[in-house]
């Protein structure tokens, strides 16, 4: 059953991003056409037309990998620093095992939406702002798991075997620890992805989403606000993208 489950979100996912960048293929996310303003959804626009008369769809494609961006941003920074920091919280010395662990245990007193308000108040609102901030905000979270699931994987008679053999730390982390701990850390992942497509959503549609050439997903919503009893199709497209990415990411690599 989970294996299925899993299957049907990966299928979800996939076909959510196929079909917008299907959508968007050749399309100008910003080309304005007042003669096709407010067309509900249709098989030519799937999600419909704007107020000034954009692709609903291609506008969503051109959000999405703004938000994969983040993601992947995201992935890239927590994943290795917070193994890095992990590994010397366990193999280090008293003084730097300590050092890692107040690091760590300070981000994580720190709010993950605030930082990455904090940051794009600075910085602005863009994907690399936005998947920096957040991935610095995981990292610490993955120091404490790495570094606490690592001290139960090295009590493993196997891991023990290997000391005595006198293997050298690096190759205990990457052949004994890492492969115990990783599928802990995948399940949070899973958790901290459906978050940061919520957040960039969140960020974009409070205040530092008011620029409306931009396409982010909270963006449209806080743009298209105003239409919602006249054309509630608009609302419906950055919704729907931002429910469906998030669920199925949650749910495909959770176990």
């Amino acid at each position: 059953m989970p294996a299925k489950r899993h299957a049907l979100s990966l299928l979800v996912v996939a076909g959510l991003v196929a079909l917008l960048l299907l959508a968007a293929r050749g399309s100008d996310p910003h080309a304005i056409d007042l003669l096709r303003a407010l067309e509900p959804p249709s098989l030519a626009q799937p999600f419909g037309t704007d107020h000034l008369g954009r692709s609903i769809a291609v506008r969503l494609a051109d959000g999405l990998w703004r938000t994969l961006a983040v993601l992947f941003l995201l992935t890239a920074v927590a994943i290795p620093a917070g193994f890095a920091l992990g590994f010397l919280a366990i193999f280090g010395s008293e003084a730097i095992s300590r050092f890692a662990i107040c690091f760590a245990r300070a981000g994580v007193a720190v709010p993950t939406f605030i930082l990455a308000l904090a940051a794009t108040a600075v910085f602005g609102l863009s994907p690399v702002s936005v998947g920096i901030a957040i991935g610095v905000a995981a990292a610490a979270q993955y120091t404490l798991l790495a570094a606490e699931l690592g001290r139960t994987a090295l009590k493993e008679h196997f891991v023990l075997a290997s000391v005595a053999l006198g293997v050298s730390p690096v190759g205990i982390a990457i052949r004994h620890v890492l492969p115990t701990i990783a599928p802990v850390l995948r399940r949070h992942l899973s958790t901290d992805l459906a978050r940061a497509v919520v957040a960039y959503a969140g960020l974009a549609f409070i205040g530092l989403g008011a620029d409306t050439g931009r396409s982010d997903w909270g963006a449209m919503a806080w743009e298209y606000r105003a239409w919602v009893f006249e054309a509630p199709w608009l609302l419906f497209g950055p919704a729907a993208a931002v429910g469906v990415l998030a669920g199925g990411l949650s749910y495909a690599m959770d176990d």
